[in-house]
């Protein structure tokens, strides 16, 4: 356990000396939200926060994951959706020219064999997974990751408080499960997040950016293909869904609320639950503080499913279902069949 304090101290460290300087870079390439729009910061804001991250867990990483393909895979994959990210906030490209380059890099992860290799079934067996499916399982969670928290990056502290949870719980179930290297990873994440978030919460500094919240999506991609998913268990797939449920659950409402919409999925609005939220009134910060919150009771569901039997951690994510699905149509998050929902999208443009 010394070890993983260690690894969080060391990437919050780097993290926390990092961020100012990463911050000046943003303002010198002009890489600025300014306020109006979509965006509801009260003044201009650097984008190039996810900078520090990177660095942060590149270097830790390095230095304390054990040699192998996997860690070579990592590696390369979290530089290429940092540079993917990174030009993003600087340019603007196009959804799918990163679309294609989220693929790849799930691809590239995949060929070092970080992939899904087995998944449950009732009544609480699993099966093993042959490369022909267990790939394309990985590649669509991985990309599906990446977007998740890019999606939820629209409040100051927002994604960097709920990666920090999720991996918090994510670290202990890798702890139970003997899963070192995505107990590495979590400890780094960790300690990155709580650095960041010095500077990110509200009223924040710097935001992340897509640098940031892509970077971030695929470590706790890998994180979950590594650990929870890894593991011939019988609620694999649970462990994830509720470590993770803000972010994958407001993704799921998003993409039916444009399905209905008959809006393109990777279209930007503000129909997200934190942007309802504060529809009601709420300030960022109490909004912020909910959804964590919310994330550390679904993280302590997860927790529970990992230990427990079936019928347990089945009943965990029908009523997390259950209670999303209720939520989106209470909060409008959903719109009713004759209502025309605002949307959802990344409020950091």
């Amino acid at each position: 356990m010394v070890l993983y304090v260690g690894l969080a101290a060391a990437a919050f460290l780097i993290t926390l000396v990092l961020t100012p300087l990463a911050r000046r870079i943003g303002m010198a390439l002009n890489m600025v939200d300014h306020p109006g729009g979509r965006h509801i910061n009260k003044y201009a804001t650097p984008r190039s926060g996810g900078l520090a991250i990177f660095v942060a867990f590149i270097a830790v990483f390095l230095c304390s994951a054990p040699d192998g393909p996997a860690k070579m895979g990592i590696v390369l994959g979290a530089i290429v959706i940092f540079i993917l990210g990174f030009l993003d906030d600087l340019y603007g490209l196009s959804a799918p020219v990163k679309l294609v380059v989220q693929i790849a890099v799930a691809l590239i992860v995949t060929s070092f064999g970080v992939r899904i290799r087995c998944i449950s079934h009732p009544p609480g067996g699993f099966s093993e997974i042959r490369a022909v499916w267990g790939i394309p399982l990985t590649v669509l969670w991985m990309v599906a990751m990446m977007n998740m928290i890019n999606l939820i990056d629209g409040l100051d502290g927002l994604a960097g408080g709920v990666t920090a949870i999720a991996s918090s719980t994510l670290f202990f179930i890798a702890i139970m499960k003997g899963q070192f290297l995505a107990a590495i990873m979590c400890s780094i994440l960790v300690g990155s997040t709580l650095a960041f978030l010095v500077f990110n919460f509200h009223p924040a500094k710097v935001f992340m950016g897509d640098g940031g919240a892509l970077l971030l999506g695929y470590i706790l991609g890998v994180i979950s293909v590594q650990g929870a998913l890894k593991a011939a268990t019988a609620v694999t797939l649970v462990i994830p869904v509720l470590a993770l449920g803000v972010p994958f659950f407001d993704t799921l409402l998003a993409i039916v609320r444009r399905v209905r919409a008959g809006q393109p999925i990777m279209a930007a609005d503000r129909g997200h639950l934190h942007h309802k939220m504060m529809d009601l009134g709420l300030t960022q910060r109490q909004t912020v503080l909910i959804l964590y919150m919310i994330s550390a009771v679904l993280g302590g569901a997860a927790l529970i499913a990992t230990i427990s039997d079936v019928p347990v951690s089945a009943f965990f994510l029908v009523a997390f279902l259950g209670t999303g699905v209720y939520g989106g149509y209470r909060f409008g998050v959903i719109e009713r069949e004759n209502g025309h929902g605002p949307g959802s999208g990344h409020t950091r443009g």
